[in-house]
């Protein structure tokens, strides 16, 4: 398989490499990369319709016995009986996620100007883009690390887990891969708890998955950011010690935090 490689920032020459078949904690693994669009389709194609309902965010959590009713931003309400249901994807049940300084911009501009004479006039230029320009623009969102390890995961009968739990930046490409775990080890302390019966023992359930997901989650949250400030920062003295030294580490980092093992179901 190809490499792990990362370049230098200034040069654009390769910097270090690593070989993404290794010897890991649990025996010896290749890490695969996949497209999280692809992963997303292929999960939801496997449920019932209407199981997944993505952006949405809670905004209050209401009891009535054993029911959690769970109020939506967009006026809509949930019964969560027990919780056998959560709202995974853009929920925000333990306060709200810290904005990243960095910004994230994604666009889909023109691929061609129409006529030929488009480089004579710098108006007709600016009305075309402007015509087709899409921008869509929204703040890069992580959970500081000291929320995490603060913050309540569960509340009785509802739990968050992957975006709403752990938002973090993108620099390692652990966020759906930390999600799928959320929801194996999810599964893993319910199956568990509902085999014994009982409404308790589904809520010891949740706070069993929080205390083994919660030091995850701030290890990722941790490791995200520290690779994304060296990565990005304009510090001449982190630029030299980056592009110098600190190359091989982050690389290192990204491959270190993939391999991991959450159990099984």
């Amino acid at each position: 398989s190809n490499p792990l490689v990362a370049f230098s920032a200034s040069t654009g020459e390769a910097a270090a490499k690593l070989s993404l078949k290794m010897q890991g904690k649990s025996g010896p693994h290749e890490i695969r990369c996949v497209k999280r669009n692809f992963l997303l389709e292929t999960l939801e194609n496997e449920l019932p319709e209407g199981t997944i309902r993505y952006s949405s965010k809670i905004v209050a959590i209401e009891e009535e016995g054993n029911v959690k009713l769970l109020h939506m931003a967009d006026g809509s309400t949930i019964s969560s009986c027990g919780v056998r249901r959560s709202e995974l994807g853009g929920g925000e049940v333990a306060g709200p996620a810290q904005a990243d300084p960095l910004g994230a911009v994604r666009h889909q501009g023109p691929r061609r100007v129409p006529g030929g004479d488009a480089e004579e006039s710098v108006d007709k230029m600016r009305q075309h883009v402007l015509a087709r320009l899409r921008v869509v623009s929204s703040p890069l969102r992580f959970r500081s690390p000291l929320a995490l390890v603060r913050g309540s995961i569960c509340r009785g009968g509802v739990c968050v887990a992957g975006d709403a739990f752990h938002p973090m930046t993108p620099e390692l490409g652990q966020g759906g891969c930390a999600a799928l775990e959320d929801g194996v080890v999810l599964a893993r302390c319910l199956g568990e708890a509902l085999g014994a019966g009982g409404h308790g023992s589904a809520e010891a359930a949740l706070a069993k998955y929080a205390g083994e997901r919660r030091w995850r989650a701030v290890r990722l949250v941790t490791a995200a950011y520290f690779v994304g400030f060296v990565q990005q920062s304009s510090n001449p003295a982190i630029k030299f010690l980056r592009e110098k030294f600190l190359s091989g580490l982050l690389a290192r980092v990204m491959v270190d935090m993939a391999d991991y093992d959450c159990g099984k179901l």
